[in-house]
């Protein structure tokens, strides 16, 4: 165990739980293991060019554990810039899996005063939103759009396909099975390929009553239906996803919960309507580096899911 720094870090690097810190971790063989005042584990590195690094991450997710960590980091290390990394959930119709956010503005989403009556025997809340933002450095911001896109190709692991794109594929096969066009589904030669999460894309289906496995597995009306609609709609094919990562520059919203919401994102681009993104922690760690006076703060999070229930 090393002897704790004291001041002058250019960079600390925050994460809300230990798998985004070990994955930091496992960038460089070279970190050293330090025990801050209270006895809390960080770890920090110096690269060849001379800029040094810490990384520690909180006990917990959420904006209090986050706060307390990068408050008790900063005063100790004084870091010039203060980074988030980790994971966050992204819009489905604009991001994919593994894609890379960039937060351009973050803002707590669900900030503000909250008031209850009752309209005979129904409750009804009203939300009066309170958004203040904190804003990425304007030429930060520019650096970040005009990043190169070749970064992409040194991401060893291959982007899940999403579910979206396995659900079309099982249906249409479907369908085509149904019509004698391809052989029964199970025996398709592509299914474990484009439908490599088939118990999961299945129940989904079965849940949206587009098929059913009552009698066998078949389409049921609704099914086939859209279907018909899919295909109206793609005459040339449902578009294909993207089997690289793309990094989006734009507001990231942060909440206190978890959330499987599919009105969300179209709920909280009524404050800011270019958000892409919501995440648990980071309006603040951006709020700690303002109060903190740190030069720069910066944080990027890894599409993990789109916080709906599909």
């Amino acid at each position: 165990m090393a002897d704790m720094p004291q001041h002058n870090i250019d960079v600390l690097i925050v994460t809300a739980v230990k798998d985004e810190c070990d994955g930091v971790l496992r960038l460089e063989n070279d970190w050293s293991e330090h025990l801050d005042s209270s006895g809390f584990r960080y770890f920090t590195r110096q690269d060849v060019d001379g800029l040094s690094g810490a990384l520690a991450r909180a006990v917990d997710m959420g904006p209090e554990h986050a706060a307390n960590l990068a408050t008790r980091l900063v005063a100790i290390l004084q870091p010039r810039c203060l980074v988030m990394v980790g994971v966050c959930a992204g819009q489905r119709e604009k991001v994919m899996l593994g894609d890379v956010i960039v937060a351009e503005r973050l803002f707590r989403y669900d900030a503000g005063k909250l008031r209850a009556f009752r309209e005979g025997a129904t409750r009804v809340e009203e939300v009066f939103h309170d958004i203040r933002t904190y804003n990425l450095d304007s030429r930060w911001r520019q650096h970040a759009e005009d990043f190169p896109s070749n970064w992409s190709k040194a991401v060893g692991t291959p982007r899940p396909l999403g579910v979206r794109g396995q659900e079309v594929w099982l249906l249409y096969a479907l369908s085509d099975s149904e019509s004698g066009v391809c052989q029964p589904l199970r025996e398709h030669p592509e299914r474990k390929h484009q439908c490599p999460d088939w118990t999961v894309i299945l129940g989904r289906l079965e849940k949206r009553a587009l098929v059913t496995l009552d009698g066998g597995l078949r389409l049921t009306e609704n099914g086939r239906k859209y279907v018909e609609e899919l295909r109206d709609r793609f005459p040339d094919g449902y578009p294909t996803e993207r089997n690289y990562p793309k990094v989006h520059v734009a507001p990231m919203a942060t909440g206190s919960r978890v959330v499987e919401d599919e009105e969300l994102f179209p709920t909280i681009q009524r404050y800011l309507r270019k958000t892409l993104s919501i995440d648990m922690e980071g309006s603040a760690v951006a709020a700690v580096a303002e109060i903190e006076g740190v030069d720069h703060c910066l944080v990027v999070k890894a599409v993990q899911d789109h916080a709906d229930p599909y």
